[in-house]
C-alpha cells in the first residue's frame, strides 16, 4: 500500500468515534503515554506509536502549533482535584 493511501485508511479507520477510542486504546497499549518508560520494550513499544501517528499526519513538519492546540484545548481530567 502506498503512503499516501495507507494515511487515507488510517484517518478513515480512527476519524470516527470508535475509531478514535480504539486508536486512544492502542497508544495507551503501546506506552505511548507512559513518561516513566524505562525498558527497552517499552520504548520501542512508544516509537512504533509515535510512527502510528506520523502516518496518520499528526506528526509532520509544519504540524507543531496545531498539535499543541489540541493539548492546550482539551479538557484536563483531575484538573481541580
Amino acid at each position: 500500500m502506498e503512503k499516501n493511501e495507507t494515511q487515507s485508511v488510517l484517518r478513515e479507520c480512527f476519524g470516527t468515534p470508535a475509531g478514535q477510542k480504539a486508536l486512544a486504546v492502542i497508544l495507551v497499549e503501546l506506552d505511548f503515554f507512559n513518561t516513566k518508560k524505562t525498558t527497552e520494550a517499552e520504548m520501542a513499544r512508544s516509537n512504533f506509536a509515535a510512527r502510528l501517528l506520523k502516518i496518520l499526519g499528526v506528526f509532520r513538519p509544519g504540524n507543531e502549533f496545531n498539535v499543541v492546540e489540541g493539548i492546550m484545548n482539551m479538557s484536563f481530567k483531575g484538573e481541580n482535584e
